[in-house]
Formats: C-alpha cells, sequence, structure tokens
C-alpha cells in the first residue's frame, strides 16, 4: 500500500476513535467525529454520503466491493456490479 494511503487510512481510524490522536476532532463526540470524514469534494480517500445498508453476509459484502470499487480486475475479467437484490 502507498505510504500516502497508510497515513490517510491511519488519520481516518485515529478519528473514528476518538482521543488524542483524532487531532481537532479529539473532544467530539461520535457523531460529530464522524462529519469530519464526510468529503463534500473529490479528495483522495473519499467516504459517501451517509446511508444505511443491510447485509445478511458483511465479510462477502466487502470482498465483494474491494472487487467492484477497488481491486485491479483480472485481465479479461469485465468489473460488473451485482443487480439490485442480490447479496
Amino acid at each position: 500500500m502507498l505510504p500516502e494511503v497508510t497515513a490517510i487510512r491511519h488519520a481516518v481510524e485515529s478519528v473514528c476513535r476518538g482521543g488524542a490522536d483524532a487531532g481537532q476532532a479529539a473532544g467530539e463526540d461520535a457523531g460529530r467525529r464522524f462529519r469530519w470524514l464526510i468529503a463534500p469534494r473529490s479528495t483522495v480517500v473519499q467516504p459517501g454520503p451517509v446511508h444505511t445498508g443491510l447485509t445478511a453476509d458483511p465479510r462477502a459484502e466487502a470482498e465483494h466491493l474491494l472487487d467492484v470499487l477497488v481491486r485491479t480486475p483480472r485481465r479479461g475479467a469485465p468489473r460488473t456490479p451485482r443487480a439490485p437484490g442480490q447479496g
């Protein structure tokens, strides 16, 4: 993983946890700390808008999202999102 991505990931984790490592967000409650992570404009790491979602298998869903949105597809393998209601 690129050092820049690792640094951003650690910063996001620190804000989520709170405490001294969270910087300016340290003294905020969890809801206010979360707002520090919402990015209205394009950034290196951009959490999407707040929404709810349910899945019967969170691990499989996370793998699916990584496959579709992050990982480099295998040569010749298309990136195919699931149809609504799948998974």
